[in-house]
């Protein structure tokens, strides 16, 4: 998201308190004055009501002794009368206009603010108009109507004052004394760390501040804490990277060291894997500082690299025991993936190797060895001991699950957990063989899954390839040396020691068939790999070669960027294929199964002077793939018939070391989902 789409407007939190409560508080003595105004309307308009019933009744039986006197000719005796009758009556004035013309109607109307008058009609029996009475008073002299309007201005002068004093401290004093001083307390604890609770008139801090105070406190005093193990942590992290750089390089010297002695070769192996333990429990340490997460959520996890963090930690362990611990990991089982959780996987290999530590304790120079082979679809996992074994009957019941062999010291999960998680769980195969006094032989057989896309399995060269390393560290740049020394002849090493040396030199001409080999951090920069990577546009093939392999950001970050990863300790390692010499590269490689449509790209490319190699089926270019540098541009159809998915024929072709394929199709983008080996999803148009 853009992080300039919003602005944020800053405010205190007690202004936004009181306009909170305070508008709340407004709203409710709005609401309760309306309502008292319209009681006292309603009983101001019911007092009318009876104030007019009233007159009418006086005017109904003056108005017929109008008419009789006006029958009989009479008129001059209706004055008197009236002012007979006005005068009996001080609060009220009958009046009489004696207009035939008129039309009259029945009214009470007020003249502001508190007089009144009523018209009352004089008529005929058929109806003729004889003109009316006008009734007029004022509330002041009418006995009814002044009581009832002195008590509800009365009342509605108390609910205000009643309303007022009630609202007025809830809306100001009590959110002050509740809520605004306390927080501000809180936030000057955070701040400063100081601890001064200030309470202002009558009413008492909350216990839930006061509980929220001490939590600050707690964390405060915590973090504090925390920030010096943090600091211990990075140191830790950063010596156990640069002691891994000179192993890797000591592994690589190692391998080719033919002219010293078998003790002295076997004195400088052990000094190398102490060291090696040394780094590995120094990271494994800071990372279980980091994590506190105990999940068991399966992954694509490197099974070898599993191994030797936990020989490791067991080498460490039982270091002060003559128990030897021997590791055995063929070059081409480096590469070896399944999907399980790491953590659960290391705490039922460490109590395996618990168990067979136990079973040795009367034995002298004794060696607990760990094997991993592979074939096409299945890895194992193979821990021999020589200890004193377990008893048939015994062995039979805890494959059956029928005994939890869990000790009490805390060794070990017992081989029935182990059993469980490796075939239950990871849908795996647990063997064990043991006879009594000769030792017992465990097998872990897991299912082996493709490699993950943020690593690199292998490195493909030709003659035509140009090797670019960038690290800050001579020793990797040795190890290099060594592993590409056999293809010098025929290919280009360039060695670079900083960011910039390399930024600067992708400024002239880059050749077209590069491999990069770029560290992820350098001493003295904040700049890393990956934004080194980010600023070249990870050109050609582009590899991070770092220990920080674990990090899931970093994995993400290379999949984004079609970058794979090369763990430090496995550049030893990482086999190198050399492609045999090819001919002319086309611009672009083109696979669709339909014929039309390939061969109007064929000339379309012929048109403008362009080689473009076509194929209608996607084994037709398995077979040949090997010609073809990996930085080819490769445009794949996403149907490629037969049941054939361009989507999965493409990640395949990733996983061989292609980095520039296209989804040429026509559906939209949309339909798909997330496929980081694909660098772009494109129509049916040839690109040029």
């Amino acid at each position: 998201m853009d992080k300039n789409k919003f602005q944020y407007h800053s405010i205190n939190l007690s202004t936004q308190i009181k306009r909170a409560i305070g508008s709340r508080i407004l709203i409710c003595f709005i609401l309760a004055m309306s309502a008292i105004l319209m009681i006292t309307a309603n009983e101001i308009i019911a007092g009318s009501h009876q104030l007019t019933k009233s007159l009418d009744g006086q005017c109904s039986d003056l108005a017929s002794f109008v008419i009789s006197q006006m029958i009989v000719k009479n008129e001059d005796s209706i004055r008197p009368k009236l002012a007979e009758l006005n005068k009996s009556t001080n609060s009220i004035k009958f009046t009489w206009i004696n207009e035939k013309n008129t039309t009259w109607q029945k009214q009470l109307r007020w003249d502001f603010p508190f007089s009144w008058k009523y018209f009352y009609p004089i008529k005929y029996i058929d109806g003729t108009n004889r003109g009316a009475f006008v009734v007029t008073g004022s509330v002041f002299h009418d006995h009814v109507l002044l009581p009832d309007l002195l008590t509800n201005i009365l009342l509605l002068i108390l609910s205000f004052i009643i309303i007022f004093v009630v609202l007025y401290p809830l809306g100001k004093r009590i959110p002050q004394q509740l809520f605004i001083a306390p927080i501000d307390n809180l936030l000057q604890l955070l701040r400063n760390g100081t601890n001064k609770m200030a309470v202002d008139g009558l009413l008492a801090v909350p216990n839930e501040i006061i509980e929220i105070r001490e939590k600050i406190t707690v964390l405060l005093q915590d973090a504090e804490d925390r920030s010096r193990e943090v600091t211990l942590g990075q140191i830790a992290t950063q010596v156990a990277h640069d002691i891994r750089s000179p192993l890797t390089a000591l592994d690589m010297v190692m391998k080719d060291i033919v002219g010293i002695q078998e003790n002295q070769r076997i004195l400088i192996r052990n000094a190398t894997n102490r060291i090696r333990d040394i780094a590995n429990n120094l990271l494994s340490c800071h990372k279980k500082y980091l994590s506190h997460d105990e999940s068991i959520d399966n992954n694509q996890e490197w099974i070898a690299d599993l191994i030797l963090t936990t020989i490791s930690e067991k080498r460490a362990q039982y270091q002060n025991t003559p128990i030897e611990f021997v590791v055995e990991i063929q070059e081409s089982t480096y590469d070896v993936f399944s999907n399980l959780s790491s953590s659960a996987f290391r705490r039922v290999l460490s109590n395996l190797l618990n168990n067979a530590v136990e079973s040795m304790r009367d034995i002298q120079n004794e060696i607990v060895k760990v094997i991993l082979t592979a074939q096409s679809d299945l890895l194992t996992v193979t821990i021999q001991d020589h200890g004193c074994g377990i008893p048939a009957d015994l062995l039979k019941n805890i494959v059956a699950g029928k005994v939890n062999t869990q000790k009490e010291d805390g060794h070990g999960l017992g081989l029935s957990y182990a059993i469980k998680m490796i075939e239950d769980v990871w849908k795996g195969q647990f063997i064990i063989q043991s006879r009594i006094n000769e030792g017992t032989v465990i097998d872990i057989i897991l299912p082996r899954v493709a490699v993950p896309l943020w690593f690199a399995a292998k490195l493909l060269i030709s003659s035509k390839t140009t090797i670019v390393i960038l690290d800050d560290d001579e020793a990797i740049h040795q190890v290099w040396r060594n592993r590409f020394n056999v293809y010098l002849t025929a290919t280009v090493l360039i060695e670079f020691y900083s960011p910039n040396e390399l930024i600067e030199w992708m400024r002239g001409p880059v050749p077209r068939d590069v491999i990069f080999l770029i560290d992820y951090e350098f001493i003295g920069s904040t700049t890393t790999g990956i934004d080194i990577l980010k600023k070249i546009d990870a050109p050609a093939q582009s590899f991070l070669v770092t220990s920080r392999y674990e990090e899931l950001n970093i994995r993400d970050h290379c999949e984004r960027l079609a970058v794979r990863i090369i763990p430090k300790n496995y550049a030893t390692y990482i086999p190198i294929q050399y492609l045999p010499e090819v001919g002319l590269q086309p611009d672009l490689i083109f696979i669709d199964d339909d014929g039309d449509l390939t061969d109007a790209w064929l000339l379309r490319g012929e048109m403008l002077n362009k080689k473009i190699d076509i194929f209608n089926n996607a084994n037709d270019f398995l077979r040949v793939k090997n010609n073809y540098y990996r930085n080819i541009p490769v445009y794949i159809d996403s149907d490629l018939g037969d049941g054939m998915s361009g989507q999965d024929f493409a990640m395949a072709l990733h996983k061989e070391g292609f980095i520039n394929i296209y989804l040429s199709t026509g559906y939209e983008a949309n339909n798909f989902g997330k496929m980081p080996w694909i660098k772009a999803i494109v129509g049916k148009e040839p690109p040029f």
